[in-house]
C-alpha cells in the first residue's frame, strides 16, 4: 500500500531509516540470543563481580571453615604439610587477611607455620606461608 502511494519512489522516500532499524533488531536479537552468553554476557557478569564482590562489605563474620578449606587447596599447604605436626593451634583476621597457626617441625627443629588466607576472596594460589623457629623466632626456608 505504501507503494503505490509513493509513485514507484516508495523505497527511496523511506530514507535509511528501515535499515538501521534491521540492522538494530539483528544486533539486539543476535546480543541477547543464548549462544551469544559465552562471548559476552558472562565476561560481563564476571566483570560486575569483581567490581562490586557479594563479600566486599563484610557485614558478616566469614565462617574459619571456609578458610580451612581454602588452606586445604593451596600450594602453600601442599608444600609445607608433611612438615606440620597439629592441627589449628591459632587464628586471627588482620585486615584483608585470616593468619592460621600450626605446630612444624623443620630439620629436627620445632617451628610454627603461619599462613595467610585471603578473607575477601577464594584464591588458594594467593596464601602465602612462612615458618618460625620457635627457640629463635627466626625464619627458616620453605622448601621448593
Amino acid at each position: 500500500l505504501l507503494g503505490t502511494q509513493a509513485g514507484g519512489r516508495w523505497a527511496g522516500g523511506l530514507g535509511a531509516g528501515p535499515a538501521v532499524l534491521l540492522v538494530a533488531e539483528v544486533a539486539v536479537l543476535l546480543a541477547l540470543s543464548p549462544e551469544a552468553d559465552g562471548r559476552w554476557l558472562l565476561p560481563l557478569r564476571r566483570l560486575r563481580i569483581r567490581m562490586r564482590h557479594p563479600l566486599a562489605d563484610r557485614s558478616f563474620e566469614m565462617p574459619l571453615e571456609s578458610s580451612l578449606q581454602q588452606l586445604l587447596a593451596s600450594p602453600a599447604y601442599r608444600q609445607v604439610g608433611p612438615l606440620l605436626r597439629s592441627g589449628l593451634r591459632e587464628t586471627w583476621d588482620e585486615e584483608d587477611a585470616r593468619i592460621l597457626c600450626y605446630t612444624a617441625e623443620y630439620e629436627g627443629t620445632a617451628a610454627t607455620a603461619v599462613f595467610a588466607v585471603p578473607l575477601r576472596h577464594y584464591s588458594p594460589e594467593e596464601i602465602r606461608v612462612v615458618l618460625v623457629d620457635e627457640s629463635t623466632e627466626s625464619t627458616l626456608p620453605v622448601g621448593a
